[in-house]
């Protein structure tokens, strides 16, 4: 399973959240907007234009990440930092370099991690609250 749904289902359940110390940071997108960013850039390469690595190129600490998303279900799950080790070969600092991004690109990643959490929690409910 992926960070964001993996916590939210965990939280949801109210089981503890087991994971390394969090100090990795990532450059969080809401599955949508991706989605549209792909499909605005397959249009703008039509006309020339170069391939992008899409993100907001703002940063967030899993740890912080965790207690946002437990925080948005109102989950009494506590979170076990540093109870998994870190894999070997881990990346700590994963974030876009989203300064050139064409605006109409930028435009396409407006949920904020916020919205997007609270968005994939509400499916998550509806989906009976697991991915494989």
């Amino acid at each position: 399973q992926r960070f964001v749904p993996h916590v939210l289902s965990t939280a949801l359940g109210g089981g503890p959240i087991r994971m390394t110390a969090g100090e990795q940071v990532r450059d969080f997108c809401f599955v949508d907007d991706i989605a549209r960013g792909f499909a605005v850039e397959g249009l703008a390469r039509r006309g020339g234009h170069t391939d992008w690595n899409l993100g907001t190129g703002r940063g967030l600490s899993l740890l912080e990440a965790a207690k946002i998303l437990v925080g948005l279900v109102g989950s009494s799950s506590t979170i076990e930092a540093g109870a998994v080790p870190y894999r070997e070969g881990e990346a700590f600092h994963l974030v876009a370099e989203a300064s050139e991004l064409p605006e109409e690109l930028r435009a396409c990643l407006a949920t904020s991690f916020e919205e997007g959490g609270r968005l994939t929690a509400d499916w998550l409910q509806r989906e009976g609250g697991g991915l494989s």
